[in-house]
């Protein structure tokens, strides 16, 4: 890959049971690049994600990262309510990988946390519990967990089970992600936000 160039596919195609869902997609992302993918439901978008994470392999062509070091957001995430983490908690546990053989959390790891609970105006919920948390609250819990991990955020449709108000809210914060040179992975049905906002976009 040429300097700057972080993701590469080439004649990319993926298959379910033995059928092609996805063929010969090609497309390049740079660092701090806004990638957006769009399409109907059932048109591959979840499948090309899960082939950029590496949890599902290709059928035919070529994917090349240079850094497979993500930061993901899922639609829909599996913590109950009762989850008994707080909020710090939860965003501290995106630094664990970094930490090797070392899994306790020091002054650095809780400032870290600080500092991306203030960057998504969540300060205030530090010590309530996850589970208690409403649905955008949690989104913008999970989405600073997620940068604690990378600055390469895949995001797969974050926004679909929040109301108007957290949606707006959600992408603004995204929007300032981006802004502050983030590298972003998002699958969205809003077309709209996708056009204004990514500057490489994939129809599926």
């Amino acid at each position: 890959m040429a300097c700057g160039e972080w993701l590469m596919a080439s004649g990319l195609s993926f298959a379910y049971d033995g059928k092609i869902v996805l063929q010969n997609l090609n497309f390049t992302i740079k660092e701090g690049d806004f990638f957006g993918i769009t399409g109907a439901n059932g048109s591959g978008k979840s499948t090309l994600l899960k082939g950029i994470l590496g949890l599902k392999k290709s059928c035919g062509g070529e994917l090349v990262v240079a850094q497979r070091n993500f930061g993901y957001l899922a639609q829909k995430h599996p913590m109950h309510k009762y989850f008994p983490a707080s909020v710090s908690e939860v965003i501290m546990s995106g630094l664990l990988f970094k930490k090797g053989i070392n899994p306790f959390f020091n002054k650095n790891d809780r400032n870290a946390a600080q500092e991306k609970m203030a960057l998504f105006g969540i300060e205030h919920l530090a010590k309530r519990r996850f589970g208690e948390l409403s649905g955008g609250e949690q989104q913008r819990t999970l989405l600073a967990r997620a940068l604690c991990v990378s600055d390469k955020l895949v995001l797969d449709e974050p926004a679909s089970s929040l109301d108007e108000n957290s949606q707006e809210k959600l992408f603004d914060i995204i929007k300032q992600l981006h802004k502050n040179g983030a590298t972003i992975i998002m699958v969205s049905h809003k077309v709209d936000f996708i056009r204004e906002n990514a500057n490489v976009s994939l129809a599926l």
